[in-house]
């Protein structure tokens, strides 16, 4: 705990508002991948003249990743507005979801093609880890406990 408590209280609010946004650019990333991307992938796949068992099998499988990432931007939020309320909740969820966006992201900048497209994936996964670290004000943190509960 910091020596001015009201720090505390700012930083937990601050990672809660960069929690909540992290969830928003999720939702809206849910959105562009269904609406926008799904869209221009398929076109260029049209135009290789890609089969179209190939081009169904690929629509599930890109639009059950849309719709998980809706999913997980609604659940993440609402994790991030039940703490603003004060309500004890695990921000672990938030952690694994930012730790796995940002692994992915790397992933694919440094193993598949070097573009700051995938900062898309990196952004809101580092938000996340900023937002689910540190304890609650006025909660006791057990010592060498981790500071997500």
């Amino acid at each position: 705990m910091h020596v001015f408590p009201e720090a505390d209280t700012i930083l937990f609010l601050m990672r809660n508002i960069v929690g909540f946004i992290a969830s928003a650019i999720l939702f809206l990333s849910a959105f562009a991948h269904s609406f926008l991307g799904w869209p221009e992938l398929r076109g260029d796949l049209v135009k290789v003249g890609a089969p179209k068992d190939l081009l169904n099998g690929l629509l599930v499988g890109w639009e059950f990743g849309g719709f998980t990432m809706l999913l997980l931007a609604l659940i993440l939020g609402n994790i991030f507005l039940q703490r603003r309320k004060g309500a004890a909740v695990s921000t672990f969820p938030a952690l694994i979801t930012g730790v796995g966006y940002v692994c992915f992201g790397l992933w694919a900048m440094l193993g598949v093609d070097f573009q700051p497209f995938y900062f898309v994936f990196i952004l809101p996964g580092a938000l996340l880890v900023f937002a689910s670290r540190g304890p609650d004000p006025g909660r006791p943190t057990p010592s060498g406990a981790c500071c997500t509960e």
